[in-house]
């Protein structure tokens, strides 16, 4: 009897490390763009939880600008479990609209869209 409870706790451990990555797999959870016209970088910060971030990571983000894709950048891992940011430098105007496709190595993806507008005014100190 204890042999087979061995055997099953075994299998029950072996079944639950080995799951297949697709049934771990899905698309980032959020993706936020930010765009500096001063530094023209477009910043886009993605919440991606990823166990091992070398396996199961965002493996492409693909970057349009007005309906036109400017940028491309493919990865073999994400730089962090969890949450992360890359920056890319691309000139744009106020009025440009970036759309932003963040795709996960395993399955699923999110797109995102900012539209670039003017930095608003820095208040002024009340004497």
């Amino acid at each position: 009897m204890m042999k087979k409870i061995a055997l099953a706790v075994v299998g029950l451990f072996l079944c639950f490390t080995f799951l297949p990555l697709g049934a771990q797999a899905h698309s980032p959870k959020s993706m936020d763009l930010d765009y500096d016209l001063s530094k023209q970088t477009l910043t886009v910060t993605i919440e991606h939880w990823a166990l091992s971030p070398t396996v199961h990571f965002i493996e492409k983000v693909e970057i349009k600008k007005n309906g036109k894709v400017v940028e491309t950048m493919e990865y073999k891992s994400q730089p962090a479990q969890e949450e992360f940011s890359y920056t890319y430098n691309i000139p744009a105007e106020v009025g440009d609209k970036f759309e932003v496709t963040a795709t996960c190595s395993v399955h699923g993806s999110r797109t995102s869209t900012l539209k670039v507008k003017q930095p608003k005014p820095p208040k002024e100190k009340e004497n």
